[in-house]
């Protein structure tokens, strides 16, 4: 019959569709469609990000002229931008946008999936399209507005306008994320701190987002070319996510940053380099470094100067002269000077590092100074006269070769973990003496093994246990020593064994950790122990009661103690964990569960 034949047809029509029908452009949904709509708002908004939720509220006040300088940036002061009921807290706001989008389907009524739009608007007016608006708006060579001025309302957005913004390929830069939707400065510098600090910020995820997607990106490289990792991970091996530590971002205190709060994330800029030449340009005076065995000045530059001439050699990390050969670029010991001295691959004083976002020079011995174009080794400032620029065959080798090995101060001497056999030799670089410091455990790692104490000595422990003290270690930058929580002594080289101590200030005390484990592993200091001031007098949180009691008195008080200024008192130590939000004091735990008398 009638009906048979088209369901026959039917049948054959879609078999056929892909091959014989050309493409047709249809709505997603008709106008007056209300559940389609309302699943269409649903299915967009799931796939939103935090991002895509800040452009899409800021639309219109993002500078979007890729030749500005202030491309993705904002058009207005951070206090113009209105965003009203988001700004609140839209950490929490975005949060509750994701979570209803998920519980949207075909039994929500029309009342909910309109109270649902309702919670999208823009600051800017959509459809403004000439002139200008009570917001300010001026419309643009494109059909999205621009806005230049403070708003004093805000425009729904239609659903069509929401599922636009579905990976948004509009830039728009982190800082002006916190600055509108965290809120932590406000534009004369003060802090207001609008959300409380943590993981719970926009920005924290949206650069958590960018960071992931790029680690997918990157890892498509050629590693032949490119075998560097991602700059932006300490730890390749660490799985990327909120936690401190495993990405670098600039609110972060891992960022290795320079005066400015500049932080050096970045490979090198190729403009920074000098394409095929051997000269390291002095960008403030338009010279070049010169230098000799007595010392190091700038001077107009000149091909036929062999005092100009250098050659980096990535597997020593040294800047090395053409010639006379044999000499190497050296902050000399105890000085300020830099000179030309005779090579040497374990001299920390000959490893050299470029910053290409600052420009500097350092070495390995101390990092936070910078080389001056006068031949000086001094604290680095930011000034023109700190401010290189390197041949470009140099790069990215000088800005990404570092040492992350642990070193018995000024000597060659190195933890080397071999054979299962943790002891002190001489640096050579290998893997046996490269170690990673993990910033969220407090842990000192070699593949999948702990540096770990007993109550006299030091091992590498296969079995990893967070939060386990004699697993937990701290960096005294002053005395250059190194502690675990479990115990007051220090670590300690004897007969090129690592063992422990009383703490007494010996050379054979002192060691000199990598750089970029700074200051995170030296953050647990005098200057973030929980403190008050009474009297002039400052009292530090101390568990000493819970180290010298048993477990059937628990729970046990927290006192405030004088603080100690040595930091031998492990007892006033304490570590918070962002993931779990726990403040730790060794293996215990902060607990306001119990009210005591004394409060």
């Amino acid at each position: 019959g009638q009906g048979q034949t088209e369901s026959t047809n039917h049948r054959r029509l879609d078999e056929s569709t892909e091959s014989v029908l050309p493409p047709v452009c249809t709505d997603e949904c008709a106008p007056t469609d209300t559940n389609c709509l309302c699943q269409r708002l649903a299915n967009c908004t799931s796939l939103m990000t935090n991002y895509d939720l800040s452009v899409l509220f800021a639309n219109g006040y993002i500078e979007s002229d890729s030749s500005s300088s202030n491309y993705g940036g904002l058009s207005v002061g951070a206090s113009e931008l209105n965003v009203f009921n988001v700004e609140d807290n839209a950490y929490n706001t975005f949060n509750s946008i994701m979570i209803t989008a998920a519980s949207i389907d075909e039994s929500s009524t029309p009342e909910e999936c309109t109270a649902f739009l309702e919670q999208f608007h823009q600051s800017c007016d959509p459809l403004s399209s000439s002139g200008s608006s009570s917001s300010g708006s001026t419309s643009s060579a494109s059909s999205a507005p621009t806005c230049s001025s403070a708003n004093v309302e805000s425009f729904q957005l239609s659903v069509d306008e929401v599922c636009e913004n579905v990976h948004s390929p509009t830039k728009l830069l982190l800082s002006a994320i916190g600055y509108v939707f965290d809120g932590y400065a406000s534009d004369n510098g003060d802090t207001t701190y609008v959300t409380s600090c943590g993981e719970e910020r926009v920005s924290y995820q949206s650069c958590q987002t960018f960071i992931q997607a790029f680690e997918e990106l990157y890892s498509a490289r050629n590693e032949s070319i490119y075998p560097y990792p991602n700059p932006m991970r300490p730890d390749p091996q660490t799985p990327v996510d909120t936690s401190s530590g495993t990405v670098l971002f600039p609110t972060k205190y891992l960022f290795e940053q320079n005066v400015y709060g500049v932080a050096s994330v970045a490979l090198p800029d190729p403009s920074t380099a000098i394409a095929s030449d051997s000269r390291i340009f002095v960008i403030g005076s338009q010279n070049c470094l010169s230098c000799s065995t007595s010392d190091c000045s700038q001077a107009s530059c000149n091909d036929n100067y062999a005092s100009q001439q250098f050659s980096y050699d990535p597997t020593t990390y040294q800047i090395r002269q053409s010639s006379p050969s044999g000499y190497c670029l050296t902050n000399q010991a105890g000085s300020v000077n830099i000179i030309m001295s005779g090579c040497s691959s374990a001299s920390l004083y000959q490893k050299w590092r470029y910053n290409p976002l600052t420009y500097e020079l350092s070495t390995f011995q101390d990092p936070t100074k910078c080389m001056t174009s006068n031949g000086v080794y001094v604290f680095c400032d930011g000034s023109l006269d700190m401010q290189f620029r390197v041949p470009s065959n140099w790069l990215p080798d000088i800005s990404t070769n570092v040492l992350h090995s642990i070193r018995l101060g000024n000597t060659d001497t190195c933890f080397d973990f071999e054979n299962d056999l943790l002891s002190l030799m001489a640096c050579n670089d290998g893997a046996s003496q490269q170690f990673v410091f993990d910033a969220s455990t407090r842990q000192i790692k070699q593949g999948g093994y702990c540096l770990d104490t007993t109550e006299d000595t030091a091992f590498m422990n296969a079995d990893c246990q967070q939060n386990l003290p004699s697993q937990m270690w701290i960096y005294d930058e002053t005395a250059q020593s190194l502690k675990s929580f479990s115990s007051e002594n220090c670590l300690t080289e004897s007969n090129a064994n690592p063992i422990f101590q009383p703490c007494t200030g010996s050379s054979y005390q002192k060691f000199i950790v990598p750089f970029q484990w700074k200051p995170a592993i030296s953050s647990t200091s005098i200057v973030d122990l929980v403190l008050t001031r009474v009297n002039g007098l400052n009292y530090c949180m101390d568990a000493s009661e819970a180290a010298n009691s048993d477990f059937t008195m628990m729970p046990w008080t927290v006192d405030m103690q004088e603080c100690d200024p040595t930091q031998q008192s492990i007892h006033q130590y304490w570590v918070y964990n962002s993931t779990s939000r726990l403040v730790m004091n060794g293996q215990y735990c902060l607990d306001a569960t119990v009210q005591t008398s004394n409060g």
